[in-house]
């Protein structure tokens, strides 16, 4: 196995594969195992000779010599053999040399001249370095006939390298000499060359002319170090052979050319002193903007002239300064667009924004086809000084808005949210007259790459009618008086976001998501740039499921929710957000459901499962009750435990977060009821999850019932939306396939057998196109079923 990776063990070992590419790649995947092929491991004392043999070759000799190295600091290991015909010598730190599967020797070091004598040497300057710990030799025979030969391990006090530096002025040539190394060895120079790098940099280019393998190294602000036997450095040009190395480093490389001190060593594969010639080159490039400073919280106006057709955005002539101190929580900038126009955003720490033949030179840029824009910078990610906010335009013509940035303060206009955090704020009350308010408080959740779920949840505490808008990685905004926001995007296993109403309040809860850019809404029509909207009309809770299915697919990244208030009086909102490995399964009001939870592992250890169970409660219910049940022996013992709006979850005691739970001991048959004493049953979506505290899998059935008083609704009708055509068919498949949860059960049950398939979105499909049997009662009209129900209907198309 590689540096970093585990150490390899018997048994199974899985192997995965991830494509970065937009499209389908084809690949071919190989497994080799790499057998060791001594018999022995002899050891071998320091500063004294062993002598083996190797039978006829070429073979590596069945006898392998191990020796400990108990300290490296300002000492030099040599390693010599002598054999009675030509041999090599290998050498391998921790672990023996080994043949590999397709006859390769697997070795660190290794002599292999043409001579029956080999010699190497390591210390803290050589590639490998010397390191603390035991090592081992193998010898191999290259010959036919038999052979005997003597090894020796020699460890010896030397006088540490001595670091010096000599400065590298741009467009100036230095001629120098490099060390040679021991064989299959690099060795680091100690004269490190350096070059000063001003504020206007934009290039360096470094050159390195030799006859000998040489390899070229940069870093910045430090020497390039050896360290735990790794070098430390920025970039590299180290190609086998002679020849030149080059090294450029640019403002828009990876990592970027700052300024200040480039160190630029030198190390040498060649066995003999070697000369060599470097050269240093370097580009500046000013930036012509003016700059203004802007300050904290305080709106401005920018007209920024039209590119005139031009393809690349046009910086705008202007920049804009923040000075963040330190202690800030954050920075936010945003756009606010007056006319049409896009227009991108860039922030840039320490120098104004540059834009360079091949891009634009910014630490934090925006660039959707909008003018609204939005970035936000992290406490974490801040550091004080001066920054420099730019405009770029692509639109032909004048575009107009307005520019704000906020980071000084209680807190910035992004609040970060952290996993299972809780905000209280207030929202303002619309302006009257059926127009919304979008608060200008939002806040911001960072997805991890490897998250599997989020979920938000947005409360009202009062009562207020809201819409919450979530965008990814830019803040929800109002472009010309609409909002802004996006659909969830990646690779996670599924996202959920939830809003309702708090302290059993009546609030007609909204709820819209985005992510990677700020939420826009214009409260004229309603038109908002989120991914997703959830608006059922009335009170309840409202829920979004994206996953791997959806489109686009759930993304890592950063969450945006923008509340907007429809009510005439201000309310006060509590908002939550936790990332959870779990993925939730829908169940069916009345259906039982099966399953299988491992095993907890030992006895008293507890093991929630990762999935998880969710049932819609409509707004008309009175009761929702669970049941859980092992199958075969009662006595498994398996827990039941029950939460509104959010998964359940282990807290920071170790016990499950939940809002109802049945814990009864040394059994499996457990119930729980909502509403909990003193509660109320809310509208919206209910988790249930099962922990495992026997010994083995257990599988069991789980059954959740709704008690509803009669809601009317129209058969086909999956929507609500007061007819029945191609969306609600699309609303039934959304459900089964996609996680989305706002649907009326009943009214999509079309073949009425009380469960939901895929066959109701077939036979409302066939009816509206295929000429098939119209959905049953009631249907035109607006009616209540003649049997069970499955919920989930709020009955607002029918009266």
């Amino acid at each position: 196995m590689r540096d970093g990776a585990p150490a390899l063990t018997r048994g199974s070992w899985f192997m995965a594969v991830v494509n970065r590419e937009d499209a389908v790649t084809s690949y071919t995947l190989k497994a080799a195992l790499e057998l060791t092929s001594f018999e022995s491991i002899s050891p071998l004392p320091l500063e004294q000779d062993q002598t083996s043999s190797v039978p006829g070759g070429p073979a590596l000799g069945p006898v392998q010599h191990a020796f400990d190295v108990a300290a490296a600091a300002g000492k030099r290991l040599a390693v010599t053999m002598s054999g009675s015909q030509d041999c090599d010598l290998y050498l391998r730190f921790g672990k023996p040399v080994e043949l590999g599967l397709e006859g390769q020797i697997l070795a660190d070091v290794v002599a292999a001249s043409p001579s029956p004598s080999e010699a190497m040497g390591l210390d803290e300057a050589s590639l490998p370095t010397l390191q603390v710990g035991t090592y081992y030799l193998a010898v191999r025979n290259t010959a036919e006939g038999p052979l005997t030969y003597t090894v020796r391990a020699s460890l010896a006090d030397v006088v540490p390298p001595s670091p010096g530096t000599e400065p590298l002025s741009p467009g100036e040539s230095k001629a120098s000499v490099a060390a040679g190394a021991s064989p299959s060895t690099a060795r680091l120079s100690d004269l490190q060359f350096t070059v000063a790098v001003p504020e206007d940099g934009a290039k360096l280019i470094v050159e390195l002319s030799s006859t000998a393998d040489l390899g070229l190294y940069l870093r910045h602000g430090e020497r390039v170090t050896l360290e735990a036997g790794r070098l430390r450095f920025d970039r590299s040009s180290d190609f086998p052979g002679t020849g030149n190395e080059k090294i450029v480093a640019g403002l828009l490389s990876t990592p970027r050319l700052e300024p200040g001190t480039y160190h630029v060593p030198v190390a040498s594969r060649s066995p003999d002193a070697a000369g060599f010639t470097l050269k240093a080159t370097l580009e500046t490039a000013q930036s012509q903007a003016a700059i203004a400073d802007l300050t904290n919280g305080q709106w401005v106006e920018v007209r920024v002239p039209g590119a005139g057709g031009n393809p690349a955005p046009v910086l705008h002539g202007t920049q804009f300064r923040l000075r963040v101190g330190a202690g800030s929580p954050g920075l936010d900038v945003l756009t606010n667009p007056k006319t049409a126009g896009d227009v991108d955003l860039y922030v840039r720490r320490g120098r104004p924004v540059q834009r360079l033949p091949d891009g634009v030179v910014a630490d934090f840029l925006a660039e959707t086809q909008r003018g609204a824009e939005s970035i936000a910078v992290f406490k974490e990610d801040l550091t004080p000084g001066d920054y420099y906010v730019a405009l770029g335009t692509r639109s032909p013509t004048e575009t107009v808005l307005d520019v704000i940035a906020v980071f000084v303060g209680e807190f910035p206009i992004s609040l970060p949210v952290g996993e299972n955090d809780l905000y209280e704020d207030v929202l303002n009350a619309a302006a009257g007259g059926g127009n919304c308010r979008l608060s200008l408080n939002q806040f911001a959740v960072r997805v991890a790459a490897n998250a599997t779920r989020l979920e938000v949840d947005v409360m009202p505490l009062d009562g207020g009618p809201l819409n919450v808008l979530a965008r990814y990685e830019g803040r929800i905004l109002v472009d010309r008086g609409a909002a802004v926001f996006d659909d969830i995007g990646a690779d996670a296993k599924e996202l959920l976001i939830t809003a309702w109403a708090g302290l059993c309040a009546e609030a007609d809860v909204d709820l819209l998501v985005t992510l990677g850019e700020r939420v826009t809404w214009t409260a004229a029509d309603e038109s908002t740039n989120a991914d997703w909207k959830a608006s059922r009309r009335g009170p309840g809770a409202e829920t979004v499921v994206i996953n791997a299915a959806s489109n686009p697919p759930i993304a890592a990244g950063i969450y945006y929710l923008a509340l907007v208030n429809r009510g005439q009086a201000a309310v006060a909102i509590r908002m939550g957000a936790g990332a959870f490995d779990v993925q939730s399964v829908p169940l069916q009001n009345g259906k039982a459901l099966s399953d299988t939870i491992a095993t907890a592992g030992r006895p008293g250890a507890g093991l929630l499962q990762a999935k998880q169970y969710r049932i819609e409660v409509p707004p008309k219910a009175t009761e929702l009750r669970a049941s859980l049940a092992p199958r075969g022996a009662p006595s498994q013992d398996i827990d039941l435990f029950g939460r509104f709006g959010l998964g359940v979850f282990v807290g920071s005691d170790g016990r499950p977060a939940a809002d109802v739970l049945s814990e009864r001991a040394n059994t499996g048959i457990e119930s729980v009821a909502f509403p909990a004493p003193d509660d109320c049953l809310r509208p919206g979506t209910y988790f249930l999850a099962v922990g495992n505290f026997h010994t083995s899998p257990v599988t069991f059935d789980l059954i959740a019932t709704v008690t509803s008083v009669d809601t009317p609704f129209r058969r086909g009708d999956a929507n609500e939306d007061d007819k029945v055509d191609l969306s609600d068919g699309v609303t039934i498949l959304s459900y089964l396939f996609r996680g989305a949860t706002t649907i009326c059960l009943d009214a999509a049950d079309t073949e009425v057998n009380q469960e939901l398939n895929i066959t109701d979105a077939i036979f409302l499909l066939q009816f509206l196109f295929l000429g098939g049997p119209a959905p049953r009662a009631p249907f035109p009209d607006c009616g209540l079923g003649d049997g069970a129900s499955l919920g989930g209907c709020t009955g607002e198309a029918c009266e």
